[in-house]
């Protein structure tokens, strides 16, 4: 199931993992650390949000 998952979003999972240490990097350069207390988090919840997307039919919720 989880190669199946994969396949379904192997677009969108190669151009966030091309990006994201770039992103990473120019952070952690430019504010000497800093930057990963937001790049954390922000990580965090694309992880849920793709892991909600593939696997789950429910729609994320607004509160």
């Amino acid at each position: 199931m989880s190669f199946k998952g994969c396949l379904k979003n192997i677009l969108p999972f190669f151009v966030f993992w091309l990006i994201a240490p770039i992103i990473m990097i120019l952070m952690v350069v430019f504010t000497l650390g800093l930057g990963m207390l937001a790049l954390l988090p922000i990580g965090m919840i694309t992880y849920y949000t793709s892991y909600r997307d593939v696997w789950t039919d429910q729609p994320l919720s607004v509160m």
